[in-house]
This record gives structure tokens, sequence and C-alpha cells, in this order.
């Protein structure tokens, strides 16, 4: 990895699976245009924690302060540069086509050859990645930037294709176990109420 960064991360991987750079993976994104005045626009919002990625709103040209603007693609990787230390990434959705986000916000291009869409946002979000994240970002605490040469030299465990989604597939079980249990309690309360209110 290249000198000066992640030379002293403590994490440790698994000998299961080689470790490569993110840059094996993800190549940045610049689709740079000049917002219009009288042109509407899509913008995009990516909230904390891997909660999504997400409509801001739609907004005329001449609203949007900056004018120097990225459009970003359907299934792309987006991360913020403040808040990615804090899991403001995601994948692109198909309703967010041709939107824009300001350079606050990096744009990347995933090669789905080599990488699951799922497993790249899982591994991101654990507590190792993040932590390591943000040992090497700069600025001060508070502010403390991601830039493209962190992430691209950051360092990740890539299993084969068939590896990874098997292991996803165990994870999207669960979330459906979980959505299924959560619909049946609040299924649940609402007769519980039925029962006691008129």
């Amino acid at each position: 990895f290249r000198s000066g960064l992640f030379e002293n991360t403590t994490i440790k991987y698994s000998s299961n699976y080689r470790v490569v750079k993110l840059s094996e993976v993800l190549t940045p994104h610049k689709q740079l245009i000049k917002v219009e005045d009288d042109k509407s626009y899509k913008r995009v919002r990516v909230r904390l924690y891997n909660q999504g990625v997400e409509q801001r709103d739609i907004i005329v040209g001449n609203s949007i302060g900056t004018k120097r603007q990225n459009v970003v693609n359907a299934g792309q990787f987006i991360i913020s540069k403040i808040d990615g230390k804090a899991g403001a990434f995601g994948i692109v959705p198909k309703e967010l086509d041709e939107a824009i986000v300001t350079p606050d916000f990096m744009v990347f291009d995933i090669d789905k050859t080599k990488i699951n869409c799922e497993y790249l946002q899982l591994v991101m979000n654990s507590d190792q990645f993040l932590t390591l994240i943000r040992a090497n970002s700069s600025g001060t605490t508070h502010r403390q930037r991601v830039t493209v040469d962190v992430l691209m030299n950051a360092p990740i465990p890539l299993p084969s294709l068939e590896d990874q989604e098997k292991l996803v597939m165990t994870i999207e079980k669960s979330k459906r176990q979980l959505k299924l249990i959560e619909n049946n309690l609040k299924t649940e309360k609402e007769n519980f109420y039925k029962n006691i209110f008129r």
C-alpha cells in the first residue's frame, strides 16, 4: 500500500481471502456540468450510517449556489467527503439517474465483474473499515475529510464473486426475516389497540 497510508493499521484480515486496494474495484467518475439557471435538477442526499441514497429535492438552477456539479448515474457508488467516515455512502438508485451532486461528494464506477454492490457496502460499513478511514482522513476531528487518495488505497478483503454473493445472501435472508417480524409486530400492536380503545 502507498507509503504513509494505512501503515499502522491494526486490522486483522482473514487469510481465506486476498486483500486488495479499493482502486481495484472502484474508478473515480467525473461528469462535471455547469448548472443552467432555467433548468430543473434532481439533487441527492446521502444518509449517515449506510442508511441509503435518496432524493434531496428537485430544484431550478437559479436557486443552486454551486454552479459546478457532478452528474451521477444509477448503480454508481457515492460517498461524502465530510461524512464518509460516518457511513455516508451508498449506491445511486435508478430513480436518481442523472441527478447532480456538489464537489463535496465523490462518485465512482463499480467493477461489478469483481465485486458485489451489497458486499462492498457491508465491508465499508464495518467498524473496522470506518475506523481505518477515520484514522487516515485529513482535517480537524469534526471536519475530517475523506480524500480520493485515501479511499483508493484503502485495503479490503476480496473473496471470489461467488463467495461474496453467498456471504451477502445470508445477510439478505436475515433482513427479510427481520422485516417480516417487524410487520407482524406492527399488526399485533394495531390489533391490541383496537381491542382496548374504541
